[in-house]
């Protein structure tokens, strides 16, 4: 005869998943460390933001220079004046573009940047809206000279969360950080 025993416990059961309490909990704990971390990030885009226009305008100086060796010929790199997607608010800032055209005609456009910086002040050390590239690679900013430079800043951040691209007499280029002098 087969003797059947009964428990007094209930079976156990595995459990799969999160309760409501652990799930709620967890994501308590994410949004407070997401709060504490967002101005960091803050500030990290910002130096993105600006690092990024003034890698841009280094780009667009480079292919400019080898362009007019190449021609053999003078080129201008002019700044976009204001349009209705982008306001730049005086000669020097150079946040909506810029395109590289012949200087005999201007009218002949060599290369179009078609960026907009919007939130990135993008300033040049003097107010002019023309680089002059000579036959030889030879740059000047309007009539500022040949050493010059341009600075990219958030309107909202430090002068360390800025770049600065310093351009020397001889046409070497070099970034550094906004709050350092060339």
């Amino acid at each position: 005869m087969s003797r059947t025993t009964f428990s007094s416990q209930p079976p156990t059961h595995l459990q799969l998943g999160l309760t409501l309490v652990e799930l709620m909990v967890t994501l308590g704990i994410l949004a407070i460390l997401t709060g504490l971390a967002a101005p960091s990030f803050t500030s990290l885009f910002e130096r993105w933001r600006a690092g990024q226009a003034i890698s841009a305008l280094e780009s667009a100086l480079f292919h400019a220079r080898a362009e007019s060796i190449r021609r053999g010929s003078n080129l201008v790199l002019i700044r976009h004046t204001n349009d209705s997607i982008c306001t730049a608010p005086s000669d020097a800032d150079w946040r909506c573009g810029w395109a590289l055209t012949m200087a005999a005609d201007k009218s002949t456009v060599l290369q179009d940047s078609n960026k907009t910086f919007h939130g990135i002040a993008l300033t040049a050390s003097a107010s002019v809206t023309e680089i002059s590239l000579d036959r030889w690679g030879g740059m000047q900013l309007g009539d500022a000279g040949n050493s010059f430079s341009f600075t990219a800043t958030s309107p909202n951040g430090s002068s360390t969360s800025g770049r600065r691209l310093c351009i020397s007499a001889g046409g070497q280029m070099v970034q550094k950080s906004a709050d350092q002098s060339c």
